[in-house]
């Protein structure tokens, strides 16, 4: 199943997101 080019362009940018999650909470911790 090919996915739309929206969702494909949507997954960096939902891993930046989560990135900036994850080096948000190593800075609390």
């Amino acid at each position: 199943a090919k996915l739309p080019d929206d969702e494909q362009n949507n997954i960096p940018h939902r891993m930046q997101q989560i990135n900036q999650l994850v080096q948000q909470r190593d800075i609390v911790h």
